[in-house]
């Protein structure tokens, strides 16, 4: 969930974007992929086949890519294009010689807006690129890298688990009208909701255990016992599932992230 202007890439594009997105660039370094591709359509083949290119051919086809790509940005108006070789140029900046900056070709180039989101399902490949975010996961440990980084990257490993279908994460845009919007995903695990209250106090039932974020102005919770806790933008608190009710006075945004309370 984007707490300022964001940019993030997820997903793999359909296969007929990707394959357009290639062939603005006549690479002859990895034509042999780009035709294989072109046949099959499998993702992981593809993804793998770039990532074991040799040194030489992978500084050739990047360097022809930003040649190219700084020609076609001065001459095209398919916004697809542009945004994907404008993040090629971005990114090279960061890790010159890594592959992996050919990544907006493939996956799908998403910005959203604050208080946007996506969700992520298991097995799809993503990178966040600039802003901030709030990001709630389920309890796993399990991140395996496919490139833009130093580190190892477990090849075998990452290509047994990947989804080799194209992915478009849907958009959730929260209502503005809503006081209390719930994030609802598929996840069994876990529900990001957002409170923001102004002029009339809020009363939240206790039903879940649930983390709370302050992001903006400053809220109080009071709960029927009469205890009380000041929420101000970076301050956390826990609530346990109890069933008590609590007010949320003030003016003010919060983030709430629970096991989904439906």
């Amino acid at each position: 969930m984007a707490l300022t202007p964001f940019t993030a890439m997820c997903g793999f594009r359909p296969q007929s974007e990707t394959i357009k997105l290639f062939s603005a660039v006549a690479a002859p370094q990895i034509a042999a992929l780009t035709e294989r591709f072109t046949r099959d359509g499998s993702y992981p083949i593809f993804c793998e086949s770039l990532l074991d290119l040799d040194a030489e051919k992978k500084e050739q086809t990047i360097c022809l890519f930003l040649a190219k790509g700084k020609e076609l940005l001065e001459k095209t108006d398919d916004r697809t294009m542009r945004a994907a070789y404008s993040l090629i140029m971005e990114l090279a900046r960061h890790y010159p010689t890594d592959i992996g900056i050919l990544a907006p070709l493939y996956l799908n180039v998403i910005d959203l807006n604050p208080g946007e989101a996506i969700y992520l399902p298991a097995k799809i490949m993503h990178a966040y690129i600039k802003g901030t975010g709030l990001e709630l996961m389920a309890n796993s440990d399990n991140v395996l890298r496919c490139g833009l980084t130093p580190k190892h990257i477990d090849k075998k490993e990452l290509f047994s688990i990947l989804s080799p279908a194209p992915y478009l994460p849907n958009k959730i845009i929260p209502s503005d009208a809503d006081v209390f919007f719930a994030y609802e995903t598929e996840s069994p695990e876990f529900e990001l909701a957002r409170l923001r209250v102004k002029e009339t106090a809020y009363r939240f039932t206790a039903n879940t255990p649930t983390i709370i974020i302050g992001a903006e102005g400053t809220l109080t919770a009071k709960s029927n016992a009469g205890d009380a806790v000041v929420i101000s933008k970076g301050f956390s608190a826990f609530i346990p599932a109890t069933g008590a009710a609590i007010d949320f006075s003030g003016t003010g945004t919060a983030y709430l992230a629970s096991v989904p309370r439906r």
